[in-house]
């Protein structure tokens, strides 16, 4: 028997979470699933997700409620015909040159966060973005989900339309005439200005017109995930402040202290691609191996070979029993971890220079120090340790001081500009107010903007040309694919009007540019400047120590984080990333206390359950979620929930935790007090739905299923059974209940194979994926109700320590993370059971969805062991993502006449013309982007019958008499390939046995997930292999270390960067990025 973990009145036992270990389980899907409690049992047996069939609880009254409603609207839209409205297509009647209508063109460009910029390719149709990609020679085209989401940024229908003066709208020429005259008058010493990090050529020059026009004036850096420890620890290390450039791509042995480098981190996605080179074992078995030591689960951790929880208090300890270790002396560490590090120790030294320790950027200032001179000691410092120099850093400590003289009066006029620090940071507003002139430049009139006498329209990054300087030190322009459509203006563009003399941002981009206009237009196509990367630098040690922050034993800790889905709340009102479930707890919608599950049950305490958190007179009731893996009497917050602007996205959206921040220590407070309130708060996490549940041969529950749905090994093992992926379940060899179809006819067979070495867990390819192929948004009342729609999701489990037979839910062992999309079965169980074939296989194996057939029955989603299907219980595209459904669960405009044919103006823009807008009762899927198949095969086609056909040669001769035409193997790549910067997704066609895609399956480690049905899967994956220290069962501690000196780059060489670098970019036909036309914005 199981001990449950809640009883039947929902009230939490003193009793830890444990469990039963049935048929060699090693992973469970959440803390529900290990107590085996009986609402887990239910939802795992139900058809579908609770709640997802039902409109509403059984009651009769609001049945009847709901049908009265129904019957008064019906004359108004709910009929059961609905009338499109008339729609008319115009044609251009002066085309521009060179455009194709529906065809798009891309554009080189750049977005700038958190201080430096992001290179990325644009597609515009028909003039407007559809969707954005990396830039292929940085991170080999990856990006994260805060760059693909941006994207909806532009669309956003909440966005600030007008100036507005004391809350009046008003125009630019009168903010103009305002900077000419009343501000002008105002000496420099009592201006500040408000900004985050800019790191591009034109803002240093309008930054520094501004500090000429006004001197004295002050100019406070500030961004909610600010770098006040690094820059202490560097500036006492190095004599200057420092940010990490390092190559994890050298790295044979990684000590990571209290950070998240590959999960939230800025730099995230070149650290990524750079762990991931070192993550595939050889015929040798070498690969890199990865400790991490931290206070809350991060994702970093969840993909480390070794990972211990750490309380936030020890970590200047831990670093000194490293510092020790290291140094030959004793070990002694903290929380009974010396055995631990002293396995650290010994493996750091054995890499030697191919070593490297890293630290958070938010971890204690003393703890960066230490992994600096840990690295010197190690002489890792110019082979995997590297830095840049950080100018401009976003600091706690200038807004502290600001705020301290701001309160005093010293300031007539505050500017912010691009920034939310009424908001961010606690009291502002008060200082704020003190100001006569208080103007706010933003994307929307949120906080500040309603407590500003000037709030002025941000353009958006696509709507203005601007440049910015990328991690390696080279230069993008970015350049605008749309006019501002609310007649916003950028930060340049203010700077300059604020100094008396306006400028657009074209003209002041083109005044920071040296060269001639063929230089202007080779940069615009290539993307960046040739030749102005700099590179790292290897600094020496000029100080010592740094005195750990100030921190008390008593009381709970507070651990600050930046949001993986929300960052700092910039994007609180962006419905692709508040739907977005956290890659660690699948929450979605709000930001939750995150507490260790003994230390929810000390306080009496489970998912859902208020609490009150309170630290020097400061307060915030926020809803508890217990988290695997957290050191005890310690909580993470994540920033950027709770806001106070109403937009429809962000409103009510979770906590607001920055009240309980210090400006003195802004990543961590001690003695705090946690007390239980009254209520519970409903919290939307995904991570039990669409679970896939028993064994259809109905003698394996899920509990013993999951090893063989998530396979890995350890590294000794993967030593002695290379294979050994193949051999975790048997499979019975039957004569299949239908005629199976080897589709030996078609002219390519796609294929995708996934590897779990190299995923993160980053969650980015969900979002590309929602951007590429029209995926709505639901709400958080959908999501609870388990009706998220989104086509890849990511699973995550939990394996825990065993004693004596029990499985102990208080000692986090293990994380796995694995990507679930449609597998494409060439023999699908979904088109056995569908009446009316709305689901097919086309000639090339995909299974299709005809959506036009579908009548939403459903019956392919019960059939789909994968559960990876998804339906529309109504047209999301029209329903405005609620967060309590009401009685109808919709808006109340939702059934007006014609509002269910087409969403609204703006967010029709954001649409991809190329995938079908679905409708209500349809159901939908992943379709391996079949139009950037379907586009690139007719290309191909074309180039090949220009060719001269078949006497031109070059196809492949089928068996029918019909003939492929050849396509380059990663010509094709669907939206979360590309998007992924470790390549751990590969797609291409099997019949050509040198793809990449090809060479994956015949891969020892390739398994097909749940192979046992005989659905032939084309998406399979590759199995994990974990090195631990000793790479595991009878390991002898030195296996691990790689080969040296391969070439990992993490972007290709910018000298060999052409002109034609981006032709037949996603399968559309090259057109210059450089394109002029766009205004002078």
């Amino acid at each position: 028997m199981i001990d449950t973990n809640a009883n039947e009145d929902n009230t939490v036992p003193s009793a830890p979470i444990q469990g039963a270990k049935s048929g060699g389980s090693a992973y469970w899907r959440s803390l529900d699933h290990v107590s085996d409690t009986p609402e887990f049992r239910e939802y795992m047996h139900r058809e579908f997700p609770k709640g997802a069939s039902e409109l509403m609880t059984d009651d009769r009254r609001t049945f009847l409620k709901v049908m009265g409603a129904s019957f008064a609207l019906a004359g108004i839209g709910l009929g059961g015909c609905r009338r499109w409205p008339v729609e008319e297509i115009a044609p251009y009647a002066n085309r521009p040159e060179g455009r194709i209508p529906g065809e798009a063109e891309h554009y080189a460009t750049a977005w700038e966060f958190a201080g430096r910029g992001v290179p990325m390719l644009a597609a515009s149709m028909d003039g407007r973005p559809v969707k954005l990609e990396g830039h292929e020679s940085f991170y080999g085209g990856g990006t994260d989900s805060f760059a693909q989401a941006t994207l909806l940024d532009l669309y956003d229908i909440d966005r600030s339309r007008s100036v507005m003066q004391d809350g009046s709208a008003s125009d630019w020429s009168n903010f103009d005439a305002f900077c000419s005259s009343d501000l002008s008058s105002v000496s420099g010493e009592k201006i500040a200005l408000i900004a985050p990090s800019m790191s591009g050529p034109s803002a240093k020059a309008a930054k520094d017109a501004f500090l000429a026009k006004f001197p004295g004036a002050r100019w406070v850096t500030f961004e909610p995930v600010c770098m006040d420890h690094l820059v202490k620890a560097t500036t006492a290390v190095f004599g200057a402040p420092m940010r990490p450039d390092h190559k994890w791509n050298e790295a044979d042995c990684v000590l990571v202290l209290d950070g998240d480098p590959i999960g939230t981190d800025a730099d995230a996605t070149g650290n990524a691609r750079g762990w991931a080179a070192k993550r595939t074992p050889d015929s040798h078995g070498h690969m890199s191996r990865v400790y991490t030591f931290e206070s809350i689960l991060s994702v970093t951790g969840a993909n480390a070979d070794e990972r211990h929880a750490v309380a936030p208090t020890d970590f200047p300890a831990l670093a000194a029993a490293f510092e020790a270790g290291l140094s030959g002396n004793a070990v002694k560490a903290p929380g009974g971890l010396s055995e631990a590090v002293a396995h650290a120790v010994e493996d750091l030294k054995a890499a030697g220079k191919h070593a490297l320790v890293v630290a958070g950027l938010d971890a204690d200032p003393a703890v960066q120090a230490a992994a600096c001179r840990m690295n010197a000691a190690l002489g890792a410092i110019g082979t995997t340790a590297f830095w840049r120099p950080l100018n401009d850093a976003p600091l706690a400590s200038a807004m502290q001081t600001f705020l301290s003289e701001a309160e005093a009066g010293a300031f007539e006029a505050v500017i912010v500009l691009d920034a939310n620090p009424v908001n961010d940071v606690e009291g502002f507003d008060t200082a704020y107010a003190k100001a006569a002139h208080r103007i706010h430049l933003g994307a929307h009139d949120n906080e500040t903007g309603m407590a500003s006498t000037w709030h002025l329209p941000a353009a958006h990054w696509l709507e203005a040309w601007n440049d910015v300087t990328n991690g390696d030190g080279s230069i993008s322009i970015a350049q605008p694919l749309v006019m501002p459509l609310f007649g916003g203006r950028n930060t340049i563009e203010v700077l300059s009007a604020l100094a008396g003399n306006f400028a657009p941002a074209r003209s002041q981009v083109e005044a920071n540019f040296s060269g001639g206009t063929s230089a202007w237009r080779t940069a615009l196509h290539d993307g960046f400047i040739e030749g102005s990367a700099t590179s790292p630098v290897s600094p020496s040690l000029t100080g010592g120590a740094v005195a750990p922050l100030l921190s008390s034993n008593e009381g709970w800790t507070l651990r600050f984080t930046p949001s993986p889905t929300l960052w700092d709340g910039r994007f609180a009102n962006n419905g692709w990333l508040q739907e977005l479930p956290d890659p660690i707890t699948k929450l979605t919608w709000d930001n939750a206390v995150l507490m260790s599950p003994k230390s929810a049950r000390e306080l009496g305490v489970g998912d859902g359950d208020m609490v009150n958190i309170s630290v020097d007179g400061k307060s915030v009731e926020a809803a508890v979620l217990r988290a695997p893996g957290m050191a005890d009497k310690t909580v993470q917050l994540s920033l950027g929930g709770g806001r106070g602007f109403n937009g429809r996205i962000c409103s009510e959206a979770g906590f607001r935790f920055e009240s309980l921040r210090d400006l003195a220590s802004p990543w961590m407070r001690s003695g705090a007090k946690i007390a239980k309130a009254s209520g519970t708060y409903p919290l939307a996490t995904t991570q039990d739905h669409h679970a896939i549940d028993v064994d259809t041969r109905g003698h394996m529950g899920i509990a013993e299923r999951l090893p063989t749905i998530f396979r890995e090994a350890d590294l000794n093992e993967f030593k002695k059974d290379p294979g050994f992926a193949k051999h975790r379940t048997h499979v019975v060899h039957r004569i299949s209940q239908w005629e199976e179809n080897t589709l030996e006819n078609g002219r390519y067979r796609w294929a995708m194979a996934i590897d779990l070495n190299k995923c993160t867990g980053c969650s980015a390819c969900i979002v590309a994926c929602q951007s590429e192929n029209n995926i709505p948004v639901v709400g958080k009342d959908q999501v609870l109700r388990g009706r998220e729609m989104h086509w890849l999701r990511l699973d995550r489990y939990y394996a825990f320590n065993e004693s004596d037979g029990q499985i102990d839910g208080d000692q986090l062992e293990k994380v796995a993370l694995q990507p679930v999309t449609c597998m494409q079965c060439e023999n699908a169980p979904c088109e056995q059971v569908c009446p009316v074939a709305a689901t097919v296989h086309d000639e090339e194996g995909l299974n299709a969805m005809v959506y036009n057939r579908c009548i939403g029955t459903r019956y392919c989603s019960n059939n789909c062991p994968y559960k990876v299907r998804r339906f529309n219980y109504f047209d999301y595209h029209n329903r405005d993502p609620l967060r309590e459904g009401g009685i109808l669960k919709v808006q109340r405009d939702y059934y007006q006449p014609g509002k269910q044919a087409t969403p609204d103006d703006l967010k029709r823009l954001q649409l991809n013309p190329e995938v079908t807008v679905r409708m209500r009762g349809v159901m939908e899927k992943c379709t391996y982007c079949t139009q950037r198949i379907t586009a690139e095969r007719i290309k191909a086609k074309n180039a090949w019958a220009k060719a001269g056909g078949r006497d031109g040669g070059g196809q492949l001769e089928l068996p029918n008499g019909d003939a492929a035409v050849p396509i380059a193997d990663g010509t094709i790549v669907p939206a979360c390939g590309q998007v992924c910067s470790t390549d751990a997704i590969v797609f291409g066609d099997l019949r050509d046995e040198n793809s990449r895609v090809a060479k994956l399956f015949r891969n020892e480690r390739t398994y097909q997930m749940l192979e046992e049905l005989h659905v032939n899967a084309r998406t399979q994956y590759v199995a994990k292999v974990r090195n631990p220290y000793g790479g595991g069962s009878e390991g002898d501690g030195h296996g691990h270390h790689g080969h040296h000196g391969h070439d990992h780059g993490d972007h290709s060489d910018h000298s060999d960067h052409g002109h034609e670098d981006h032709a037949d970019h996603d399968g559309h036909d090259h057109h210059e990025h450089g394109t002029e036309g766009h205004g002078d914005h």
